[in-house]
């Protein structure tokens, strides 16, 4: 009898991360070109936003206003196909009219499907 080892079936799993790790607008593809697709046009309306910071808003030279890596971990989903991390301007106080830097993840990630 011959043997021949199923590969598992994948899925890709497209969703952005808050600061406080919940997983937000969840999408799910069976193909990565449209999950690619997905995770790219989040990233242009993160980047494109009046919220982003300039590089000289961030302070931190090691920090940019956003960035995107490959093969790389998440905070909250290990290792990931990509990461995009794209930093806001945040108002963290209504009172007095207070504002912070903050970020969010945008994640795509593989998923095997036994």
């Amino acid at each position: 009898m011959n043997h021949v080892a199923k590969k598992p079936l994948k899925a890709y799993r497209v969703f952005q991360c808050s600061p406080w790790g919940h997983g937000d607008e969840v999408k799910y593809y069976q193909c990565p070109i449209q999950a690619e697709k997905d995770f790219w046009e989040r990233m242009r309306k993160g980047i494109t936003s009046k919220n982003l910071p300039t590089v000289e808003d961030v302070c931190d030279d090691k920090v940019k206003p956003w960035s995107v890596k490959f093969n790389s971990s998440s905070l909250f989903s290990g290792v990931c196909k990509a990461v995009g991390v794209i930093h806001y301007w945040d108002r963290c106080s209504y009172e007095y009219d207070e504002w912070d830097i903050n970020c969010y993840e945008i994640v795509i990630d593989e998923i095997s499907i036994a």
